[in-house]
């Protein structure tokens, strides 16, 4: 995904990074307003020690505060992958990212295949939310990507090898309408 943002030539000021974990992707964003959020006080809290420039808070994101808003909104290997999550929350939690994503912003979050009943009412949600909406498909059996995203998912996968045999959604909404 890294990328892909890298690629797109996305305007942002500002990151909310839901399920941050350990602040991982705040590296990423330097200059950038970074917000992390995650339900683990621990990962927050060691967050916080390697990150101490940037804002750390401990919510689910089912609980995010409706002050807490970026132009750019990541929520990465959360949705139907976190041990945490429930499935049955999978669009509040996406009505909770495109409510935290500025207007004119973005957003970037993929979706478990086991989230599947869920992909067509996600994909209403953004094309009523966004000017443009890219979904891509991916997982192993897929080889219709071009090659820098095929290389940006062979690297994910090799560096996290439960992901293997699975196919999993990517959802990108660029440029979020004016009503939240």
């Amino acid at each position: 995904f890294r990328k892909k943002i890298l690629n797109s030539g996305l305007q942002y000021s500002s990151v909310l990074d839901l399920a941050c974990g350990y602040g991982d992707y705040c590296d990423f964003f330097k200059g950038k307003k970074y917000i992390g959020i995650d339900s683990d006080t621990e990962r927050v809290n060691q967050a916080k020690r390697k990150h101490p420039e940037a804002s750390f808070f401990c919510s689910t994101i089912e609980e995010l505060p409706q002050n807490i808003s970026a132009d750019l909104v990541i929520c990465i290997q959360t949705i139907g992958f976190n041990n945490y999550f429930q499935i049955e929350n999978t669009l509040q939690v996406v009505n909770k990212i495109l409510l935290a994503t500025n207007q004119n912003g973005h957003c970037f979050f993929n979706v478990r295949d086991n989230c599947k009943d869920y992909f067509f009412a996600i994909s209403n949600l953004m094309e009523d939310k966004f000017i443009q909406v890219e979904i891509i498909d991916y997982g192993s059996c897929n080889n219709d990507l071009p090659l820098p995203i095929a290389s940006l998912i062979a690297s994910t996968v090799y560096q996290l090898p439960i992901l293997r045999g699975e196919r999993f959604k990517i959802f990108i909404g660029y440029k979020k309408l004016l009503s939240k």
